[in-house]
């Protein structure tokens, strides 16, 4: 219920800034998919917790379309849709509350977006563009790299503290249900 209003809250937000970024001008097909794309995002949220892998499963695959499609499919030169900002959603949910070997897939998967994204965002906002947003540099790319990585650890950071309070919390109750049976004994 919480996630599923999470859900909506977001998308109330995003969702409508996402179709906008979206050119009117661009061939319908894409128009269509990219639609899509940013509902799929959206509608993923809903099942974070209950369904983790196939939550992000999904956000990543819209993510990637909305990665792959092309730039003249976009307004306003922007590199990606704004319901890419719930890709950290996604991914501490995978390692908060999936298996955890699926946390490192997750890491792999961020930081190929993120090297993704770059590429991206380098050929919408070239180096020699009057337009690039102050991004004059080779070197400004490198940090933006970065900041899109440090996203992804974050992410994962918040995560595992996430996971290691509950392990903590699993053996603070084993303990007390211990000692409430040596104290009944």
């Amino acid at each position: 219920m919480i996630d599923s209003l999470l859900a909506i809250g977001v998308a109330a937000v995003f969702l409508p800034m996402s179709l906008v970024t979206i050119a009117p001008d661009a061939p319908r097909p894409w128009r269509i998919v990219l639609v899509l794309s940013a509902i799929v995002v959206h509608a993923s949220i809903g099942g974070r917790r209950r369904w983790p892998f196939a939550s992000f499963v999904l956000m990543n695959m819209a993510l990637a379309v909305q990665t792959l499609a092309p730039i003249a499919a976009y307004r306003f030169e922007t590199a990606f849709l704004p319901c890419a900002a719930l890709f950290p959603v996604g991914l501490y949910s995978l390692c908060a509350y999936g298996k955890r070997w699926l946390t490192w897939i997750g890491i792999a998967i961020g930081l190929t977006g993120a090297v993704m994204l770059t590429i991206r965002a380098a050929k919408v906002w070239p180096v020699e563009s009057p337009t690039s947003p102050g991004f004059g540099t080779p070197l400004a790319w490198v940090f933006f790299l970065g900041l899109m990585v440090t996203v992804v650890f974050a992410a994962w950071g918040t995560a595992r503290l996430r996971r290691l309070r509950m392990d903590f919390y699993e053996v603070l109750e084993a303990e007390q249900q211990e000692r409430a049976q040596r104290a009944i004994a």
